[in-house]
């Protein structure tokens, strides 16, 4: 994505150094909140995906979208598998792959949950 130059947005306005540094620090601050925003977005997508709500692109699967079929209904029905999972020592790297969202949003949520 290419961000336009502040000025793109004001060409007969004349910034001095320590405006032109304000400028470049919310400029750097807004790139940051996009890049949060696309973290908070994959996140989500994880999540989902880990609750079987969505298929392996994120995407929310059409019988929810339809409303065929209850997200809680989906859910209670995850849950018997994740047990299975939960007492199996051979399954717990697929557990930990399916809830890996969790670790690794800890870093977001201890940036803006202050």
């Amino acid at each position: 994505m290419n961000t336009p130059q502040i000025t793109d947005r004001l060409p007969d306005v004349v910034l001095n150094h320590e405006q032109q540094m304000q400028v470049k620090q919310v400029l750097d601050q807004n790139a940051e909140y996009k890049q949060d925003i696309e973290d908070l977005k994959n996140f989500v997508k994880k999540i989902i995906t880990g609750l079987d709500l969505a298929d392996e692109n994120g995407n929310i699967k059409p019988e929810i979208l339809n409303n065929e079929k209850n997200v809680f209904s989906i859910i209670g029905g995850l849950l018997p598998k994740l047990m299975v999972e939960f007492v199996n020592p051979m399954k717990k790297a697929s557990l930990e792959k399916r809830f890996s969202f969790i670790k690794e949003t800890m870093p977001l949520l201890e940036k803006y949950a202050r």
